[in-house]
């Protein structure tokens, strides 16, 4: 059996803190720095597209880890149109039939919202413009996941945090505006799916200290489909990663930190059960951070960047949990 060259982070915690866990300190990103991106796994590989630099600069370049080699890419496509290079950050961003999904986005720094919808084939290299959200809806950092060949899009930003739930179907080309809104504005929230229920956890509307710790699933099989309020979280957050892994959804990192010394970022790392719609406690981040993505593949958890200040403060850390 090959051995990754993985280093265990050093956590420096008394015994009384130490929770179930470990973090794994990785090679950094390939790229540079980088937050506010959006992270997927595909084809035993972890995807890191788009976001704010170091500098900071909005790019829409795309790196790739595989975790096997240990190694990153970055003869990965940029986003483009066809014509020229799309940079964007907090991109709703899914998978679904093999291939990556950006499903709207924001530009620039007065993060105005665009809907346009770009799909990655992985086998070809290449980015294809599909069809946008309908006029009005478009928004980024949306809470997004898929079940099947459906992309569920719920909250998001434009202009403040709205309460928009839709849906694009990646077979027939085609958004669903029908579908009943989030009980309440969330944006910078976690989204998953176990069982074929979409959850969204935690967030925050109309800024970084408008935090939530709520739960809410919705079943879009059930006969009158509907938002059901579940468990809060033990730590209300935004800004958050999320991911599932064996039926559990984790939600890691955060901003809007009252705690003195912080520089403002949540090191907290929780898991939602579903099936008994309970929190636990987790072995907090070994580097905290906030902005940025996170995807499971086999047992690990993979959480490349984010900002480890308030706001802006872009790094290329690379950490992995191992539950």
């Amino acid at each position: 059996m090959r051995v990754l060259p993985w280093v265990l982070a050093a956590l420096s915690l008394p015994s009384s803190a130490c929770k179930s866990g470990a973090w794994e300190s990785l090679l950094p990103m390939a790229g540079g720095e980088r937050q506010e991106h959006s992270v997927v796994a595909l084809g035993g590989e972890i995807y890191v597209l788009a976001g704010f630099n170091g500098v900071p600069q909005t790019v829409a370049t795309v790196e790739a880890y595989d975790p096997v080699a240990n190694t990153w890419r970055t003869n990965v496509a940029s986003i483009n149109d066809g014509a020229m290079d799309v940079p964007m950050h907090h991109a709703n961003v899914a998978v679904a039939d093999g291939k990556i999904y950006i499903v709207g986005f924001l530009t620039g720094n007065s993060f105005t919202p665009d809907g346009r919808v770009f799909q990655y084939d992985p086998g070809l290299n290449t980015w294809t413009q599909k069809t946008s959200m309908p006029a009005g809806t478009e928004r980024g950092g949306s809470q997004v996941a898929a079940i099947g060949n459906i992309i569920y899009v719920a909250g998001g930003l434009r202009g403040g945090t709205v309460t928009d739930f839709s849906s694009y179907d990646t077979v027939g080309d085609t958004w669903d505006t029908t579908l009943p809104n989030l009980p309440a504005p969330l944006d910078h929230g976690a989204a998953g799916v176990v069982g074929g229920t979409f959850y969204v956890l935690g967030g925050r509307a109309d800024g970084i200290t408008g935090l939530s710790a709520a739960v809410y699933a919705f079943d879009p099989a059930a006969a009158t489909p509907m938002w059901l309020q579940k468990t809060d979280m033990p730590t209300a957050r935004g800004g958050v990663a999320g991911a599932v892994l064996n039926g559990l959804i984790y939600v890691m990192g955060g901003e809007g930190n009252p705690a003195g010394g912080t520089g403002g970022v949540f090191d907290d790392n929780e898991v939602y059960d579903p099936a008994n719609d309970a929190w636990s406690v987790l072995a907090p981040m070994a580097d905290p951070r906030h902005g940025m993505g996170a995807a499971a593949l086999v047992d690990r958890i993979y959480v490349p960047g984010g900002g480890d200040q308030q706001a802006f403060g872009a790094v290329d850390r690379f950490d992995a949990y191992v539950p």
